[in-house]
């Protein structure tokens, strides 16, 4: 009980601190201690050298989840018995960095162990990249773009290579033959101009004698033109002239349409006022002798509501739903 008592307090300062509130942190704190002592010796046995040990950095994921648990219990501890005071706090965080400090450095090394297959493999696809791309570079302008050449098999990056190459090449091969295409072109531009200059001196020739006979035929032209415009300038403003007399001639003929047909709607209008107001005082003369034959219409419509009598309930309501009905026609009657 002792010697776990030395272990909890060794680097912790307990100035101020009450001696139950010493025992209620070694309490709380000791069996951290207890489990970092068992994990503690795991860890250091682990050791991996080799990518092919998967069993072991299993082990080591284990070991660091483990270890990971128990520094995350002592933190809520740590923040449960914090709550007490401020100096019964300092202890507490005292215990805890201890418990951190000697946690940490073996969850370092738990974690190298786990991801030694993993730095293994980045470490390798780094220096495949640098290989690669110091390989491809002079084919750099032919090699595509965005890619991570440590990711290509070997027989991919092989082709890439293999035809930046061929690329790079025809593209000298054709700059080679363009410039000797180019050498031939000029020699032949030097010649075709030696033998222009002596056509284009022919040439000039001739077309100064086509040029002044060309001007007096221009010349001429010229005059006949002013002639036909001043002739088709005249028929212009005739034709103008008639279309526009033709114009107004058509806007007075259009305008007197326009009266002609208001004056015949507004007599159409006057007759059919006319002929409804002659049928308005037929109607009302028809009616002023149907009246005694309407009233005698009614007195019969309403004879029939007594006319019968029955005997069954149905046939009663039958017949008063029928006096109902021949009411509603006797008000229609006489509206």
């Amino acid at each position: 009980m002792e010697a776990k008592q030395l272990v909890v307090t060794e680097g912790v300062v307990f100035n101020g601190v009450s001696q139950e509130s010493q025992e209620l942190i070694k309490g709380n704190f000791q069996p951290f201690f207890d489990q970092i002592e068992q994990w503690s010796k795991k860890a250091n046995e682990l050791v991996i050298t080799d990518i092919s040990q998967t069993g072991e950095m299993k082990m080591a994921r284990v070991a660091r989840l483990e270890l990971r648990k128990i520094r995350l219990a002592a933190d809520k501890v740590r923040k449960e018995l914090k709550e007490e005071s401020l100096r019964y706090g300092k202890a507490v965080q005292g215990a805890y960095n201890i418990i951190e400090y000697k946690i940490k450095p073996i969850e370092e090394h738990l974690k190298k162990q786990e991801d030694f297959a993993q730095l293994q493999e980045e470490k390798r696809l780094l220096e495949l990249r640098i290989e690669r791309e110091s390989q491809i570079e002079k084919y750099s302008e032919f090699a595509p773009t965005g890619i991570d050449y440590s990711l290509l098999t070997a027989d991919e990056f092989k082709n890439l290579l293999n035809g930046a190459a061929l690329q790079k090449k025809s593209k000298e091969d054709a700059e080679k033959a363009a410039e000797r295409a180019r050498i031939e072109a000029e020699k032949a531009r030097i010649k075709k101009e030696k033998e222009d200059a002596v056509e284009r001196e022919r040439l000039r020739k001739e077309n100064e004698a086509l040029r002044l006979q060309q001007e007096k035929e221009r010349e001429e032209a010229r005059q006949e033109r002013i002639k036909q415009e001043e002739k088709i300038k005249s028929e212009r403003a005739a034709r103008e002239k008639m279309e526009a007399e033709k114009r107004e001639l058509q806007r007075k003929i259009d305008e007197e349409k326009k009266i002609e047909q208001r004056r015949i709607a507004e007599r159409e209008k006057a007759r059919q006022e006319e002929k409804q107001r002659i049928e308005n005082e037929k109607e009302a003369e028809a009616k002023k002798g149907d009246a005694d034959k309407v009233l005698d219409l009614i007195s019969d419509l309403r004879a029939l509501k007594t006319k019968y009598t029955f005997k069954s309930k149905s046939n009663q309501k039958r017949y008063t739903d029928v006096g109902l009905l021949i009411e509603k026609v006797v008000a229609h009657i006489a509206k």
